[in-house]
């Protein structure tokens, strides 16, 4: 995996992969502050995140690297990426970012729930406005969770990396825009540099359309190919992305 030279403001400006999990050779020549990767089943999309993990806990010296897999994010890990922000400025971005897919946030909390077990079990909850109560997170759809896990990931990989694979998931396609326009502006804000993969047209299309109008933030845009044991990328230069993916680029 190719480092980061001085002066270059992205971790990783470009990637080169050799040799690693069944990806002979693979280079990608412009990364941007978030790169979308998309491309066929089994093209080898995760195993790129997996490529760029191992070189961030490998390189010297090591760069902070959180992921994001495709299911929903455990209790456990919520709470502990929570108490790592909570209470700062970083915890009211990532209530703002929930408010994207939910009307009336008010707040949110971690909170200690008694099971009967041992240990009581950290849970995340929302108040909304006009509900005397709140509500568990997970009660408002994977969408609630998925927005709320992405925003929580950015805040806590500051100067360093994070990786998201099947970003769309849970999320509706008509915030996709405004989702994209958040992670673009909160990884720029946090020095943040972001890897995501895709499936999902919509994704792509919002993807472009919040890269077209943040154009003081690097997007990258690339389709994973392989055939015959060879794996190769076709890149979108940020003119031409929102081209591509209006033309319907091909994600599966």
């Amino acid at each position: 995996m190719t480092q980061e030279t001085p002066g270059n403001r992205l971790h990783l400006p470009t990637l080169a992969i050799a040799g690693f999990r069944g990806i002979r050779e693979l280079s990608i020549r412009r990364l941007g502050r978030v790169t979308l990767l998309t491309g066929n089943n089994g093209a080898g999309k995760t195993t790129v995140l997996d490529a760029v993990r191992m070189g961030a806990d490998t390189s010297s010296p090591a760069v902070r690297c959180r992921s994001l897999g495709p299911g929903v994010l455990e209790d456990d890990r919520i709470a502990k990426w929570w108490s790592a922000v909570a209470p700062t400025v970083d915890q009211d971005k990532v209530v703002d970012a929930l408010r994207l897919v939910v009307d009336g946030v008010e707040s949110a909390d971690v909170v200690a729930e008694h099971t009967g077990r041992q240990r009581p079990r950290d849970r995340v909850i929302v108040r909304l406005k006009g509900d005397p109560a709140p509500v568990p997170l997970k009660h408002l759809g994977d969408g609630a969770v998925r927005v709320f896990g992405v925003a929580l990931a950015l805040a806590n990989s500051r100067n360093g990396f994070l990786l998201i694979d099947e970003v769309e998931n849970g999320i509706h396609h008509s915030v996709q825009k405004r989702f994209w326009r958040m992670v673009l502006e909160t990884a720029e804000a946090n020095n943040v540099q972001v890897l995501a993969t895709t499936h999902s047209r919509d994704c792509v299309e919002g993807f472009a359309q919040a890269a077209a109008e943040c154009q003081h933030i690097e997007g990258a845009l690339a389709r994973i190919n392989r055939r015959n044991g060879e794996t190769w990328a076709v890149e979108y230069p940020e003119k031409d992305m929102w081209v591509a993916a209006e033309q319907g680029i091909e994600v599966r």
